[in-house]
């Protein structure tokens, strides 16, 4: 009868799998930490400076807080919930009246 041990026969296959996540997780964190410093540089430069940090801490935050901490400052700097005078809220073909 042969031997199988699943365990070492599978060992190369997971490790695999571990590995592309991993980098697959670091370019997700890396684009969102880009997206969220470019664009509280943005609100930077519009004279509407960022909620509770600056352009940096938000980045490095998301960084290492990932989706999350990117929902959050969108949340707060983007969500019509904490709308600004500024800012124009865009209407889409169906909400037009003429």
């Amino acid at each position: 009868m042969p031997d199988l041990n699943l365990s070492s026969d599978f060992a190369p296959i997971v490790l695999l799998y571990v590995v592309v996540q991993v980098i697959l997780l670091v370019i997700v964190q890396v684009a969102f930490a880009i997206a969220v410093y470019s664009d509280a540089l943005a609100l930077e430069r519009t004279q509407r400076e960022p909620v509770l940090v600056i352009a940096s801490i938000w980045g490095l935050a998301t960084l290492v807080g990932g989706v999350f901490v990117a929902g959050l400052y969108w949340f707060i700097h983007h969500s019509t919930l904490f709308p600004d005078g500024d800012e124009t809220v865009d209407v889409g073909p169906s909400q037009i009246v003429e």
